[in-house]
């Protein structure tokens, strides 16, 4: 009858330098992606980047069954070298063998992120979405990302894995 359930807990995890989906960040750290915009005039023979196309951060397998419900929130704290981007971010199940099954997602355009305080809870920004702010490249931005709310159980032995991409 209510949503999330009373006895949910928000769980944090925080995005590591190293790709680990953890408790806590061992040492300041940071991560980069290059996202190419197909017909951006890119020629055909120009050198392979170095960078990947987006982000993953893994978990540690868990050792029991974990079963979880609610609201999802990511907080990301990223710089942008173009005017404006969209955040993809994907939540997935990862089984020990076997593909890995998306959970949920959220979007985010980032000259549209600013939230109404008024009404967000920690786990569930409400975002404006009515009037673009400036985002200023290269600048460190944090960004709340409201992903679609879920319940999932989780068997012993699987992991959880966030990819974050950009359009």
């Amino acid at each position: 009858a209510d949503w999330p359930p009373p006895q949910a807990t928000l769980t944090p995890y925080n995005l590591c330098s190293d790709a680990v989906l953890g408790d806590a960040e061992p040492a300041a750290g940071h991560r980069e992606y290059l996202h190419i915009l197909v017909g951006s005039g890119e020629p055909s023979n120009a050198n392979a980047h170095t960078l990947p196309e987006r982000l993953t951060w893994d978990t540690a397998p868990v050792g029991e069954p974990v079963e979880f419900a609610g609201e999802i929130e990511l907080t990301l704290q990223a710089k942008i070298t173009a005017l404006d981007t969209s955040w993809i971010a994907v939540l997935y199940d990862v089984p020990p063998q076997g593909e890995a099954v998306a959970i949920t997602a959220g979007w985010l355009r980032a000259s549209l992120s600013e939230i109404d305080l008024a009404k967000s809870r920690l786990g569930a920004p409400v975002l404006y979405c009515r009037q673009p702010i400036a985002i200023v490249p290269g600048r460190a931005t944090t960004y709340r990302i409201p992903l679609v709310p879920n319940a999932r159980h989780l068997p012993a032995g699987h992991r959880l894995r966030l990819v974050i991409a950009s359009a």
